[in-house]
């Protein structure tokens, strides 16, 4: 319940942070809206979306890590680039997951089993993929926080890393809380503006704020 008050004062103190909020809603909906108004689904379309999605998430997140460990109100270029890094750094890692998880999918799909223990199977490999995106998306978090002693993207990165893993099961239960928020938001909102409005911002608090409120106010275990 503490960190619960602290992250909400620390977003009290800081308004601007519903600029990078609101922009990421933006943005998902610009380009859900040029996907469909393409001219046909084929693989460069597919992959140009794809494109677009991961640098514009990773620039929303750095953004709000940013206003979140400064004053709320203004951002320094170059620390903004390094969060911008330690935000795209994990992605080649959530590529491979998602590449050795496909298969699983098409062998599910192909395997004849009734829709009833399917689609338990295939929500769960989702679920699985969104929380490795999660971890790695807080220990990104956290090295931003810790760049100063550990200059360069890597060092910060790695020493990010092994906080996450010191305090796994905090993380464990933050993290899959957060995943069950947006799961359930996802389910009871479904194709409503909100349901795009809660994917957005309940990832970022989870992942981005309660983590580094976590780190500052001493409740994570030093690696």
């Amino acid at each position: 319940m503490g960190l619960i008050i602290a992250v909400c004062g620390a977003a009290l103190k800081r308004p601007w942070l519903l600029a990078p909020l609101l922009a990421g809603v933006f943005v998902r909906f610009l380009l859900d809206a040029l996907f469909a108004l393409g001219p046909s689904v084929s693989s460069p379309v597919i992959m140009l979306n794809t494109v677009a999605s991961i640098l514009s998430t990773v620039a929303v997140t750095a953004i709000f890590c940013e206003l979140w460990l400064g004053d709320g109100r203004h951002l320094k270029g170059d620390r903004l680039l390094s969060a911008c890094l330690l935000f795209l750094l994990p992605y080649p890692l959530q590529l491979l997951v998602a590449m050795v998880s496909a298969p699983v999918v098409y062998v599910l799909l192909g395997s004849g089993l009734e829709s009833r223990v399917l689609m338990p199977l295939i929500l769960l490999q989702a679920a699985a993929g969104k929380l490795v995106a999660y971890v790695l998306a807080a220990a990104s978090a956290l090295g931003a926080a810790h760049r100063d002693e550990h200059p360069g993207v890597l060092a910060a990165w790695r020493h990010g890393w092994s906080l996450v893993r010191g305090n796994a099961g905090f993380f464990a239960a933050t993290l899959g809380a957060t995943l069950l928020l947006q799961e359930t938001s996802a389910y009871f909102l479904r194709a409503t503006v909100l349901a795009d409005v809660f994917s957005t911002i309940v990832p970022l608090i989870g992942c981005v704020a309660v983590t580094l409120e976590a780190g500052r106010s001493a409740r994570l275990k030093a690696p």
